[in-house]
């Protein structure tokens, strides 16, 4: 993937981070210089590791989710860490890659 897009609330972002970086090493193939733009919420802005590659915006209240889910080439993946053993479901279709990067963007451009 040249360019992924994550968004998401992280307030589990301790358990998170030794889990998404397994998926993104072992399954998805991501670097860590590789270009991404992150929406995540205000409460998460200190805790969350920003690589000099990756964009950032904050989300507004109301669109603050619990759900993390990345969008990269033809992928959407969303990770449920909420839960006692957190999963990651990757689906591979290009038409909700593409309708979820579309959504992203929006809201990117929504936030100032």
């Amino acid at each position: 993937a040249e360019e992924y897009f994550g968004i998401g609330s992280y307030k589990k972002w301790n358990d998170l981070v030794e889990f998404q970086s397994k998926v993104w090493t072992n399954r998805v193939g991501l670097t860590k210089k590789q270009r991404g733009k992150l929406l995540f919420t205000k409460e998460d802005e200190k805790t969350v590791p920003i690589s000099r590659f990756e964009k950032t915006k904050i989300l507004p209240k109301e669109l603050e989710n619990s759900v993390p889910f990345y969008i990269y080439d033809d992928t959407v993946l969303i990770f449920l860490v909420n839960s006692e053993k957190p999963i990651s479901i990757r689906v591979r279709n290009k038409d909700l890659a593409d309708t979820m990067k579309n959504y992203f963007e929006f809201v990117w451009n929504k936030i100032k």
